[in-house]
């Protein structure tokens, strides 16, 4: 059943009027609506797989995001069920774009604007993190940009995450790598434990695509895992010549959250900020940075 034609135009849950769809992945579709009784937009998310390792995530999503209340991250509105066991998720409604689209449309970002974006995106993992959950699939394409007076970064779809407060099973097999691997960290693409740090190298690849306009790594899958795996050196960053220099600090820190080992990375994503927020402002690295 082609369930995207099927659910489009109905009404969910009895609480949820579904109007246009926004995009579709190898698990879920997602649509824009509006709630029945305050007329409010909201995001509805309505799995394409009734049963198996799919759903078990998409529940498990649903779960992780109603642990974490932060405006860096989307919120949970409302969840259920179909007769047909469709699951449905209500999120809030986000009027923008993702980064992803930010960058096809513009290319590289000037610093401080690359900054600004990041720090929403740090600011939304120090919620998770404090929460027990790592992301493991930070990337442009889960970071939304809200349009407003001043826009607010959103990161979404946990549907990857590890709950680190979980006793149960985790809900990949033996052998298999979630995630995407031009972002990932390359203890995950080996298969060793992943932690804050994992996603921080994530955070690194979006923050260097944001300045250069380009990936650290490039070419087939494979090539970029491999080549991961060995390299441990320091990145160049070459900016557009139409765009500010960076900062050295700020190709410092970049650096330092692409290194091959978790360990020589910043700890956190709190430290990262912090960082972060040092540059901007015109400050230095603080001292506990790797160098």
């Amino acid at each position: 059943m082609n369930m995207t034609n099927a659910i489009g135009g109905r009404v969910v849950l009895g609480r949820y009027a579904l109007e246009a769809r926004l995009g579709s992945g190898a698990s879920a579709s997602v649509f824009a609506g509006r709630s029945l009784r305050s007329g409010a937009r909201v995001a509805v998310k309505l799995s394409t797989h009734l049963d198996g390792l799919p759903r078990a995530r998409f529940l498990r999503e649903a779960e992780l995001l109603s642990r974490v209340m932060h405006p860096n991250v989307v919120r949970i509105l409302d969840f259920g069920e179909l007769p047909d066991g469709t699951q449905v998720m209500v999120m809030e409604f986000i009027a923008g774009e993702s980064l992803e689209e930010v960058l096809v449309a513009r290319g590289a970002l000037p610093w401080r604007e690359a900054c600004d974006i990041v720090c929403g995106v740090l600011s939304g993992l120090e919620a998770l993190h404090g929460s027990g959950i790592i992301h493991r699939d930070i990337k442009p394409s889960n970071v939304l940009i809200e349009r407003g007076l001043r826009p607010t970064v959103k990161v979404i779809d946990l549907g990857v995450s590890r709950d680190m407060f979980a006793t149960s099973r985790p809900l990949t097999a033996v052998g298999m790598i979630v995630g995407t691997v031009a972002f990932m960290a390359p203890e995950h693409i080996a298969q060793e434990p992943v932690d804050e740090r994992s996603d921080l190298y994530s955070v690194g690849v979006t923050l260097y695509e944001l300045l250069t306009g380009k990936l650290p790594f490039d070419g087939p899958a494979a090539l970029m895992a491999a080549n991961k795996l060995r390299y441990s050196g320091v990145y160049e960053l070459r900016v557009p010549a139409d765009t500010p220099a960076p900062p050295p600090a700020l190709v410092t820190l970049v650096s330092s959250l692409l290194r091959r080992r978790p360990d020589e990375r910043p700890s956190s994503a709190s430290e990262c900020l912090d960082a972060l927020r040092a540059i901007l402002v015109g400050r230095s690295i603080p001292p506990r940075m790797p160098s």
